[in-house]
């Protein structure tokens, strides 16, 4: 039979670990909000200029086969994606 402080240490372990988890979870959310905003400042968006200085300074290209494409927005999605599934 159990006790009620047996049943209370129980719970604050079981806070104790999940608090951890959260933790845990925490720096990982952040470790992927710093990945997603490396692809968006390469992806560009409808907020980048046509004509911005990034384009100047990085190109994202794919071999086709034939020739190299050069990859804008949701062609880069596309690209990627169809990579990941190979």
């Amino acid at each position: 039979m159990t006790t009620p402080e047996t049943q209370a240490l129980g719970c604050v372990k079981t806070v104790l670990d999940l608090e951890k988890e959260i933790e845990s979870l925490r720096a990982q959310v952040e470790q992927y909000r710093e990945d997603a905003e490396r692809y968006r400042f390469l992806r560009g968006g409808a907020d980048t200029p046509e004509h911005s200085e990034r384009w100047a300074r990085w190109e994202v290209r794919n071999w086709c086969g034939r020739w190299w494409n050069t990859l804008f927005a949701g062609q880069l999605d596309a690209a990627i994606d169809k990579a990941r599934k190979a």
